[in-house]
């Protein structure tokens, strides 16, 4: 299991007994690294959840009519429990506690014993060597904020107790790498760059995410599914702002070992060459489905697509290791006898003559036209780029066959 970076330094603070007070966003973790450090440690483990209306009695214990007769008898909590005998206690959510609850353990935190009255007979507990406190908070103790609203501010006493043991926490890469499905991975960074990019008042957790991988796996949930789940409770005007974020094949077919180069295609014959009357590029824009691009200066080979190709597209150019470009809205790939091939095929599935791409990369690229161009219109965009930048693009047909 990949552990976070973190948790070396909660291992450090806790071999040399320093309350700790883990900060970090909903569903980072930070309640899961302090099971696992009881773990590691083979320490007993309790934690308490904490909110406004938790009680004294939670952590110093009850008087119960548990004795003879009726009779009252002290039932000490967990935390008295750990205090005493040794182990790991967490105290989760502590920045939803009553800050004056709180008060109370603060004789506990910093002077090595607390008095419960109600321990009759003896009321001084006294704290084990081996009792490591620790706290989980989404905030640094200052109150409410606009994504944490259910937030009290703390005690500085109470904050003092756990100053050198404050660790920072967000959600990890490589753990979210070990956790989430690939595909829900994906799209799920995609959304909380969206979020910080907006100014939302949203999270995405490491939690959901994977709860969300778990569907995937076992329910086969698709991506119209976890929206579904995700989005529930946002307005419409915030959701439309995410869509069409990435989402790769959850099932992704395997890579073929090598992909054999197309066989050559006879030339064409002289009465089978284009006449002077065949349209030009800009008279076929509202047929225009790909265009090919041999880049020079960069020395690769770049794939326009007016529309989103289908699936089968998709997944045959990832499997080919094609990148998808985001600034020029293509797909890319270093130039290569085995990749002009490709593109050379996928332009005849496409409709397109495969010998014109070849001939193209070789060709030197023609002048400039003297005459201004035509304003080129909306729909006559390829990946972002008006056609008549794409040089030299190649209007077909938008048809895919097989």
């Amino acid at each position: 299991m990949t552990l976070p970076k973190e948790y070396k330094t909660i291992k450090s603070l806790a071999d040399c007994r320093q309350n700790i007070l883990m900060v970090g966003p909903s569903g980072c973790g930070k309640t899961w690294l302090a099971e696992r450090l009881a773990a590691d440690l083979d320490m007993d483990f309790a934690a308490v959840s904490c909110s406004s209306g938790m009680s004294e009695s939670q952590v110093a214990g009850w008087l119960l009519p548990t004795g003879e007769g009726g009779r009252f008898e002290y039932a000490p909590s967990d935390f008295v429990r750990i205090y005493e005998n040794g182990g790991v206690f967490l105290f989760d959510e502590i920045d939803s506690a009553d800050p004056n609850t709180l008060t109370f353990i603060n004789a506990a935190l910093a002077n090595g014993t607390m008095h419960i009255p109600q321990r009759l007979g003896n009321s001084t507990v006294k704290r084990h060597a081996d009792c490591i406190i620790l706290a989980a908070a989404n905030t640094y103790g200052n109150g409410a904020d606009m994504v944490y609203v259910g937030r009290n501010q703390l005690d500085g006493a109470t904050l003092d107790r756990f100053r050198s043991g404050i660790v920072a926490m967000d959600y990890d890469a490589d753990v979210e790498e070990s956790l989430v499905h690939p595909s829900v991975l994906t799209w799920g960074r995609a959304i909380r760059a969206k979020i910080r990019e907006l100014g939302l008042r949203r999270i995405l957790s490491t939690r959901v995410m994977r709860d969300f991988s778990i569907m995937v796996d076992k329910a086969e949930w698709t991506k119209a599914d976890c929206e579904r789940a995700y989005f529930a409770d946002w307005p419409e005007d915030e959701r439309v702002r995410l869509e069409d974020l990435p989402w790769p094949d959850a099932k992704p077919k395997a890579k073929p070992k090598s992909r054999p180069k197309p066989k050559p295609e006879a030339k064409p014959k002289a009465d089978e060459k284009p006449s002077k009357t065949d349209p030009k590029p800009e008279q076929a824009k509202q047929k225009v489905a790909l265009a090919v691009h041999h880049n020079v200066e960069k020395h690769g080979i770049e794939l326009y697509f007016k529309d989103k190709p289908d699936q089968d597209v998709l997944d045959l150019l990832k499997c080919n290791k094609w990148r998808w470009a985001f600034r020029r809205k293509c797909w890319y790939k270093v130039y290569s006898a085995e990749a002009s091939a490709f593109a050379a095929d996928l332009a005849k599935r496409f409709g397109q003559d495969p010998g014109e791409v070849e001939r193209e990369a070789e060709a030197k690229p023609e002048p400039e036209p003297q005459a201004e161009d035509p304003k080129p219109t909306e729909d006559a965009k390829v990946g972002g780029l008006a056609w008549n930048q794409v040089k030299p693009a190649y209007a077909v047909q938008k048809r895919f066959a097989g």
